[in-house]
């Protein structure tokens, strides 16, 4: 553990704090029951004080570890877990980026910290969201919270402490200690004034003992009383021109001040008193003078109170030598909140700044155009409508501004410009127009030139033009890319030399050179530092999903996506909308296809204006679902009258072509094809083979060899499972097994239930002795796991179910191979589970999945078989006739066996049998409950 920074350290007890003993009983009795223990109670009961105590005296093991920050008004909850992060040795992170609760918790679970957050009521609900997010997943660090108000959730319910008025004992007893020579008729008066505030009964006991407040102690007031943030020592320093040493030590024994992470602040209660004490404005300046020359916390309090005081020019100074390392730090938020309104023109730089930081949609279209001499900040503009996704606009400001910058003669904002305009005509013109000015461009340096390239090669790509795309990664081999270029940081909202590895990475991918991807991603910075913009983040993170989902490794993919989709930025963004697409995608190949649809139904809606190329994405994505979900015969969705652009509508042809299956003639495909389509050529091939009745096997090996050799892992599940379905129509039945087999090893790896389903309904269909209609029970059901399993199992057992000719194959060929007659009593549309007897396993199953053997039970299997073949119902004589062959039916001795055989039976197979529900008596006969039925046996026996 480094050693926690004396900001961020937990102060002692006050040497005053007394009583309070039941308390500390009851924060040791709620970290027993959990992480996280919220201290709640009026101002001034000594909340701050009891978490100190809690610390040193229950934790004393790990106090060396712990930490302290305050929630502060006015601001976001998302500042203090900024804080926490920072406290507990963590880079700077942006307080507005996504996964800052969760890093939290990791980073206090590693070291075993103990966290001490104070005042969150000052952002309750979203300190509660994050407080319960703690709660479920902390186990081994403490997360201590005060709170005037006690924040309402059923899972901090047994976390609260609350504190009540301090008695008056001690009360009296604190006064006694502030001022010794009291008598204790005075320290009882004082006790009985304080009114259970230990806070009032201190200051009481201080003022009655005369020792006033001398300058020193007034102007240091003065400073904190303005103040919202704690205030560093150093500062203070500056706001007095002397040591505040002595006369902070003075302040915080009285009570009116704390000392607290990040400096000292003044007592919440004092401040009503403060409220009174005149602050000239010589003296405010000092404090701003004082503040903007100390860190990029202290800057930002000093900018806050210049603004507030309208002293615009200091404001602007303090912008003018801080803005950057206050946007480094994460006070973006802050900041805008600040400026936002800010009318003057002065401001306009400060506020695009802020605003592109924080990605946030609908703030950049509050911000109008830049003057015309103000080319950086324009060039920031136009990167704000490309995110709003208004291409036109863009495009026609990045020409313009293109035209205004050769004029100046500043190539590398013409650079830029041009850059702009290229991407956003690509959007709504078309990849030949996007691609003819990419060439047009100029980089004027090395980094750019490697930026132009990697971002031609991933056009080149997307479109289908793979042998370019590849010329052009290989042509541009990379160095090193300077990783420091303010304007581009800027503009791409990350470090230039990630976005030109991310850019090679999405061609490589694109390409469907899946492991060189991932080396070109990993060569450079394999993440980004915790301090980069947020637009940087989410597009990184997006493209490591996107790949980890190709590959197969879809928890990898889920726990990425879950950071970017678990707190959506303020206002939405181009990035975020692609995380809610990219996991679907992940859906799609792990399963859960049930709530898959309603999501893309929702993320059609939210994308068919506002963003095209994602809306274009969201078709693709449907007709793999409907693919995957459906039957192969349906016609493709109609896209005729889909508002999308010309790239979005050409990289959609090409994939549309990739999947036509049944949709189309195989020749019609494209001959120039990256790996990904080669793949899905091979896979088309052997799906005609297959529906056509001729030999599959020959492509369907060539989609598995492709997709094993470069590492496509859902493209490998889909092949071999194509290739299994081949072999068994092709009468080899042990090589359709192995297959299958080896589908359901890889889909474990990969976390697909969707995967693992169909490979288990091939190998029930397969697998000695074939046609295993207990597992197949359970497939049955599994709609959102594995439609195509679930259907073809419904189809064994005899339920309706809609086929497709390939379907229609795979099932015809096990039925042939397993040679068995499968009988179906109480059919249910839609499947519900039931249970059944196997004649050939003399083996039966129950509906919560509970094997049964009929291995003694000879003849009770033979009375439900016999049940089976009368439609579920039987009477006494067909019973004694066909299990026990006597012809003549006695009621007394063939009823009373039959009886006995009965109620041996249902022992076996009732969940309850002096409550039958499967085998019930109904005037003269027997029949078989409401609960599906299943009987399986052999040709022969029927």
């Amino acid at each position: 553990m480094p050693k926690v920074p004396l900001v961020w350290r937990v102060p002692n007890a006050p040497a005053t704090f007394v009583g309070r003993r039941e308390e500390l009983r009851a924060v040791a009795r709620a970290h027993r029951r959990g992480p996280v223990v919220v201290l709640c109670g009026a101002g001034g009961l000594g909340k701050t004080a009891l978490a100190s105590a809690a610390v040193r005296e229950l934790f004393a093991d790990r106090a060396a570890r712990a930490v302290m920050v305050g929630a502060r008004a006015g601001e976001p909850f998302r500042q203090a877990m900024a804080d926490v992060l920072r406290a507990l040795g963590h880079a700077p992170l942006r307080s507005d980026a996504d996964d800052l609760t969760s890093v939290a918790i990791d980073l206090a679970e590693a070291r075993r910290a103990i966290v001490v957050i104070d005042d969150v009521h000052h952002a309750l609900a979203e300190a509660t969201e994050a407080l319960v997010t703690i709660a479920r997943y902390a186990r081994r660090a403490v997360w201590i919270a005060t709170s005037r108000v006690a924040p309402e959730h059923d899972e901090l319910a047994g976390q609260i402490v609350r504190l009540e008025p301090l008695g008056q004992k001690h009360l009296a007893k604190l006064a006694r200690i502030v001022d010794p020579k009291m008598r204790a008729t005075d320290a009882t008066r004082i006790a009985r004034e304080a009114a259970g505030s230990p806070w009032r009964a201190r200051k009481l006991a201080s003022d009655r003992s005369e020792a006033r407040v001398g300058q020193a102690g007034k102007s240091l007031l003065a400073t904190l009383s303005v103040a919202q943030r704690p205030i560093s020592s150093g500062a203070l320093a500056k706001s007095i021109g002397a040591d505040p040493g002595r006369a902070v030590k003075d302040l915080v024994q009285r009570g009116l001040v704390e000392e607290i992470a990040g400096g000292y602040r003044l007592h919440e209660e004092a401040r009503t008193t403060m409220s009174a004490l005149e602050r000239p404005e010589a003296e405010r300046a000092r404090a701003i003078a004082a503040l903007a020359s100390g860190g990029d916390a202290d800057a930002l309090e000093a900018l806050r109170l210049a603004l507030e005081g309208d002293d615009d020019r200091d404001a602007i100074a303090i912008c003018a030598s801080s803005f950057d390392a206050m946007l480094r730090a994460g006070h973006a938020s802050a900041l805008w909140k600040m400026l936002g309104a800010r009318e003057d023109p002065a401001w306009n730089s400060f506020k695009l700044r802020a605003a592109m930081q924080l990605a946030d949609v609908k703030i950049t279209t509050l911000l109008d155009e830049p003057p015309e001499r103000a080319l950086r900040d324009r060039l920031l503009w136009i990167r704000a409508l490309s995110v709003e996704s208004k291409a036109p606009a863009a495009a026609a400001a990045a020409e313009r501004l293109h035209a205004a910058a050769k004029k100046a003669g500043d190539e590398t904002v013409a650079f830029w410009a041009a850059l702009e305009r290229a991407m956003a005509s690509r959007v709504y013109e078309g990849p030949e127009r996007g691609l003819a000015l990419l060439d047009a461009a100029k980089p004027n340096d090395g980094p750019t030139r490697a930026l132009a390239s990697a971002l031609s090669a991933f056009w080149h790509a997307e479109v289908g033009r793979v042998d370019d795309a590849i010329r052009t990664l290989e042509r541009s081999a990379l160095g090193r890319v300077p990783q420091e270029d303010a304007l581009a940081d800027e503009i791409l909202g990350g470090p230039l030399d990630f976005f030109v590895r991310y850019y090679r990475m999405a061609a490589f991918m694109e390409c469907g050179h899946l492991d060189r991807a991932h080396d070109e991603l990993t060569a450079g910075r394999a993440t980004l530092d915790v301090d980069d913009q947020l637009r940087a983040s989410y597009v990184q993170l997006d493209g490591i999903a996107n790949l980890s989902i190709a590959r197969g490794k879809l928890d990898e993919a889920a726990r990425i996506l879950e950071r970017l989709l678990r707190s959506p930025p303020a206002g939405g963004s181009t990035y975020h909308t692609i995380a809610r697409l990219l996991d679907i995608e992940r859906r799609l190949a792990a399963g859960g296809l049930g709530d898959v649809a309603r999501d893309l139904d929702d993320l059609f809606t939210s994308t068919r204006i506002e963003n095209p190329l994602v809306f274009a994405w969201c078709h693709d994505s449907r007709e793999r679902l409907h693919l995957a979900a459906a039957v192969r015969e349906e016609p493709p969705l109609d896209l005729d009258g889909a508002p999308l652009g010309a790239v979005a509508r050409s990289v959609l042809a090409l994939r549309r072509a990739l999947r036509r299956a049944r949709w189309g003639e195989p020749h019609e495909l494209p001959d120039a094809l990256d790996v990904e389509g080669r793949i899905v050529r091979a896979l088309v091939l052997a799906t005609d083979a297959l529906v056509a009745g001729r030999d599959a096997t020959d492509d369907a090996r060539a989609a598995v060899d492709l997709a094993e050799a470069h590492g496509w892992g859902v493209r490998e599940c889909e092949a071999r499972l194509l290739l299994a379905e081949a072999h068994l129509t092709s009468g080899d039945s042990r090589r359709a097994l192995s297959e299958a087999r080896a589908v359901g090893r890889k889909a474990q790896t990969m976390a697909s239930p969707r995967f693992e389903g169909e490979a288990q309904a091939l190998a029930a269909l397969v697998d000695d002795p074939p046609i295993d209609a207990a597992a197949l029970e359970a497939l049955a059901i599994a709609d959102d796991v594995s439609p195509c399993a679930a259907r073809r199992a419904r189809a064994i057992l005899g339920d309706d179910a809609q086929l497709d000719a390939a379907d229609r194959r795979v099932i015809d060929a096990a039925r042939a191979h397993a040679a068995v007659d499968v009988v179906r009593v109480r059919p249910a549309t839609p499947h519900r589970r039931g249970w059944g007897l196997d004649l050939r396993r003399r083996a039966g199953w129950l509906p919560d999945g509970r094997r049964v053997s009929f291995a003694r039970h000879a003849l009770l299997a033979r009375v439900l078989e016999v049940l089976a073949r009368h439609d579920g119902v039987a009477t006494f004589e067909q019973l004694s006739e066909e299990v026990w062959q006597r012809r003549t039916f006695h009621p007394l001795h063939d009823g009373n066996r039959i009886r006995v055989t009965l109620h041996r039976l249902r022992a076996l197979v009732e969940d309850d049998p002096q409550a039958p529900t499967r085998v019930v008596l109904a005037a003269s006969a027997y029949e078989l409950g409401g609960e599906p039925f299943t009987l399986v046996c052999p040709v022969s026996n029927s």
